[in-house]
């Protein structure tokens, strides 16, 4: 009769321990794909606004175009919160004479952009995204999107393009 009990208890435990485990994995992969569909969902509102400023400037010259992409840069910092880092890469094959300097906070940020996150947005893929570790340790997804500009600046006989990459923590 205790062995029965024993045994009872302990395939109950085990079970419970088990049906625990799983709800707890549904219930987190559910808040990632939540918190990733706002992510997306914010950074293409971003872009939309980026781009339509960018297509509303009247920026001519290099001077104008830097300042143009460090206010894009503050404003879609501020619209993302403490919690978004927002990155301006020129692609490499911009063959503009006009040349923007790299937006990022700092370099960390720019190096954990990866190969396949520049390829997928240099190829027009609609915003691509990977998870990563920030700088800081957190986990963070990185959203890719192509801005570009279709006014050349005087002087330069080609548009400039730029690619923006956000990186948000995941929290």
């Amino acid at each position: 009769m205790f062995r029965v009990v024993v045994t009872t208890l302990l395939i109950g435990f085990g079970t419970v321990a088990l049906l625990s485990a799983y709800v707890n994995s549904q219930i987190r992969d559910g808040l990632v794909d939540k918190r990733v569909d706002r992510v997306l969902q914010q950074s293409a509102q971003d872009a939309a606004t980026a781009q339509q400023d960018i297509d509303a400037s009247a920026a001519e010259n290099p001077n104008d175009l830097t300042d143009l992409v460090l206010d894009l840069v503050g404003k879609l910092n501020v619209l993302g919160g403490e919690d978004r880092v927002t990155v301006l890469l020129r692609t490499p094959d911009n063959t503009s004479g006009v040349f923007i300097q790299t937006q990022a906070p700092d370099q960390s940020y720019v190096d954990i952009i990866s190969d396949d996150m520049r390829a997928a947005v240099e190829s027009g893929t609609t915003q691509p995204w990977q998870f990563v570790e920030l700088p800081d340790g957190t986990p963070g997804v990185v959203v890719g999107e192509s801005l570009t500009s279709g006014r050349p600046a005087r002087g330069s006989s080609t548009s400039s393009t730029r690619s923006r990459t956000s990186s948000r923590r995941s929290r």
